[in-house]
């Protein structure tokens, strides 16, 4: 019987809407912002206003339309046990994990790509090359080196380099592309 009621009082008050089946829930009657008295279920109530011009309840609805939260309105009073709070807090845990996610994954990268360029810079010592790897990459080919250096000579001496890049593949067995750096006016970079 009360939950005819509230379909009804819902139905008149909003147009022929019907108020979703509430599964069990417990209903209460309340007042909302908006002026009606409905029986609603406890979990559609989100939070309270107390201003005096319009003391009442608030559903989702009704929170988006009167923007409380936005405005940081002193009077409205969240109630921290609502499905909808719990759900988005749900969300902004879960969009933060994968914030987190992502620079733990970001630093690991990083992490490697120096790795490699140290023990790149240290093959070429060891050879007794006069240049400095600053960068390298790997490409979308899973065997595919490309490594990016600087050297004493401003021309593309990449054949100098050549046993670098055969040490530094053979341990990986990938292909090992050397590149020299050039800069904004496509001069080769030196040192």
């Amino acid at each position: 019987m009360k939950n005819d009621m509230a379909l009804l009082m819902y139905g008149k008050k909003f147009g022929g809407k019907i108020l979703p089946d509430n599964g069990g829930k417990e209903l209460v009657k309340t007042k909302l912002v908006s002026g009606e008295v409905l029986m609603i279920s406890k979990n559609r109530i989100v939070g309270y206003c107390h201003c005096y011009l319009h003391r009442g309840a608030l559903t989702k609805n009704l929170l988006k339309e009167h923007d409380c939260v936005g405005k940081g309105c002193h009077y409205f009073e969240k109630c921290a046990e609502a499905p909808y709070w719990v759900e988005k807090q749900k969300k902004r845990d879960e969009s933060a994990r994968q914030r987190e996610r992502k620079r733990t994954e970001e630093e690991q990268k990083k992490a490697l790509d120096e790795s490699r360029i140290r023990e790149a810079q240290k093959i070429a010592d060891l050879l007794g090359y006069d240049m400095k790897v600053i960068q390298i990459k790997k490409t979308e080919g899973k065997k595919h080196f490309v490594m990016f250096y600087i050297s004493d000579r401003d021309e593309n001496d990449w054949y100098r380099f050549v046993d670098l890049a055969r040490e530094f593949g053979h341990s990986r067995w990938a292909y090992v592309e050397l590149r020299h750096i050039k800069d904004m006016q496509g001069n080769y970079v030196t040192f």
